[in-house]
C-alpha cells in the first residue's frame, strides 16, 4: 500500500512539473503578444521612445529568465529527475 501511495505521488509531482513547463511555454507566447503590442504603440505613437527603452530591456529579460527556468524543468523531465533536486 505505501509503495502504490509513493508510486502515485512520484506521478502526480511529474505530471504537475509538465503541466508547469507547458504554462511556462504559454507565457513566451503571451510575452511575445505583449512585444508586438508594445512595438505598435510605440509606431503609432502611444508610447514614448524614453518609455520604451526600458519596457523592452525589462521584457527581454523576463523572456530569458522564463526560457531558462522552462528548458532546465524540461531537461530534468526529460532524464527523469526531480525538478527540484540540484
Amino acid at each position: 500500500m505505501a509503495s502504490g501511495l509513493v508510486a502515485s505521488s512520484k506521478l502526480w509531482f511529474v505530471e504537475e512539473r509538465k503541466e508547469f513547463v507547458q504554462f511556462l511555454s504559454h507565457t513566451e507566447g503571451s510575452w511575445a503578444e505583449l512585444d508586438k503590442q508594445l512595438t505598435l504603440a510605440l509606431e503609432l505613437g502611444y508610447w514614448r521612445p524614453s518609455d520604451a527603452h526600458g519596457g523592452e530591456a525589462t521584457i527581454a529579460e523576463l523572456k530569458k529568465m522564463i526560457a531558462s527556468l522552462r528548458g532546465k524543468l524540461a531537461a530534468r523531465l526529460a532524464t527523469n529527475h526531480s525538478p527540484l533536486a540540484r
